[in-house]
């Protein structure tokens, strides 16, 4: 009886004495595809994009994609889309 409490006591304190697992590191990026500012036919600014950024571990990520066009005369958004995923 005595042999198993010495195995038990011995495999308890090598457990509390072992070091802890260490978390993931967080990981991020941003990146742009497409940034540009053109003039279509009728004479007006285009700004133009393309991109996403990313936040997260190596299992977990979560990335916020866009894109989309803006006439900067008449202040319209001629077209954009937006993503989050996980």
């Amino acid at each position: 009886m005595k042999h198993y409490l010495w195995i038990a006591g011995n495999t308890i304190s090598a457990l509390i004495a072992a070091p802890t697992a260490q978390a993931e590191p967080l990981i991020y990026d941003v990146q742009i595809e497409q940034l540009e500012h053109r003039y279509n036919a009728n004479q007006s600014n285009v700004v133009t994009w393309d991109g996403d950024a990313l936040i997260g571990t190596d299992g977990l990520k979560f990335v916020l994609r866009s894109e989309g066009e803006f006439e900067t005369k008449t202040e319209k958004m001629e077209s954009m889309e937006t993503q989050a995923r996980l």
